[in-house]
């Protein structure tokens, strides 16, 4: 072939037009910005009201920890100053401290989440709630039927409220009484919630200072599952969890109230209990048990007691209570000095 033909001859991109031109990769990465930005305002549009309704993590919500509380006893923060013919500050320190135990403290105070969850005006759901009303201590009224929330050894009749309005008076009063009110009174709570009920109640920061505690079970007698968690039941681990006891470095007072009022579930744990391998380990619980070396860790507890109630009534422990409860005494005191 000759130069000529090879020169007239069609090269291959003449025959098959121009290349298209390339799309920019800044312009792709802005496509897929933009659809993903749609894409997550359609789940916030579909999703928004269901996501107010779910639960928090910490349902009730618990108070805010103590380092990022403010610390009205700094010095930092100006005080107001008192005026001269304030008559309630011109009494002695020793008659001010009688006021506010009478005002704050010698009461039972019950701790409880509330199962009902709080709608706000657009009647969407919050969270959970503590509430909790008091009882002064005294004598237990073996005649009288006790509900659910009461106080754990009085009636319902007998309500004795904390004066706690008497800490917003000034800053001094503050300081002065506000241990009051942790120290002198006995806290009761559910031991399946105690955490939770707490936190959100009292706050970490009134742990340490806590010295009377009574824990509420449900059951009587109480399941296994108390006392012997197994490793693979987390739940139970969990709900029965004596971890909150390691915090509070005051104790002194603690109690542990079995209740029970399904007949049914009574009979099924008596007869658990009454089997040879439950019977032998109850006598292993205040050294084996995560229930018995929790409570006996804590080396300030000076008390412990077992409380036994049916159908609201206070009954009398039967016989392999009382040597457990004789047991985890004798163990408390024998841990307090080693």
């Amino acid at each position: 072939m000759s130069p000529t033909q090879a020169s007239a001859a069609p090269s291959p991109s003449s025959s098959s037009g121009s290349a298209p031109a390339r799309i920019p990769d800044s312009f792709r990465y802005a496509v897929l910005g933009l659809a993903a930005l749609v894409f997550v305002a359609f789940i916030i549009a579909t999703r928004y009201n269901e996501w107010l309704r779910r639960p928090a993590r910490y349902d009730p919500k618990p108070l805010r920890a103590g380092w990022r509380r403010r610390d009205i006893a700094s010095a930092r923060v100006r005080w107001a100053t008192q005026p001269e013919n304030s008559l309630f500050f011109s009494l002695p320190r020793e008659l001010r401290e009688l006021v506010y135990e009478q005002a704050l403290g010698g009461r039972r105070i019950r701790l409880f989440v509330d199962p009902r969850r709080l709608q706000d005006n657009s009647g969407t759901e919050r969270r959970r709630c503590v509430r909790s009303f008091a009882n002064p201590r005294g004598e237990v009224d073996h005649a009288v039927r006790l509900d659910r929330d009461d106080d754990i050894l009085l009636p319902s009749t007998k309500r004795d409220p904390v004066s706690i309005s008497l800490l917003r008076v000034c800053r001094q009063v503050y300081q002065e009484a506000h241990l009051v009110l942790w120290k002198q009174n006995t806290f009761c709570v559910d031991a399946a919630n105690m955490q939770i009920t707490l936190l959100a109640s009292l706050g970490a920061f009134a742990l340490p200072h806590i010295q009377a505690l009574c824990l509420y079970y449900s059951d009587l007698p109480p399941a296994p599952a108390v006392f012997a968690p197994s490793r693979k039941d987390r739940a139970s681990r969990k709900r029965y969890s004596l971890v909150m006891l390691q915090k509070m470095t005051s104790l002194r007072v603690l109690e542990c109230h079995f209740n029970g009022g399904f007949l049914g579930h009574n009979r099924y744990n008596k007869r658990l209990w009454a089997s040879p391998t439950w019977s032998s380990y109850m006598a292993k619980i205040p050294t084996e048990a995560l229930w018995g070396t929790s409570i006996c860790g804590v080396r300030t507890l000076r008390e412990f007691s077992l409380i036994a109630s049916f159908a609201g009534a206070v009954v009398e422990l039967e016989e392999p209570w009382k040597a457990l409860e004789e047991n985890m005494r004798t163990t408390v005191h024998c841990s307090r000095f080693h």
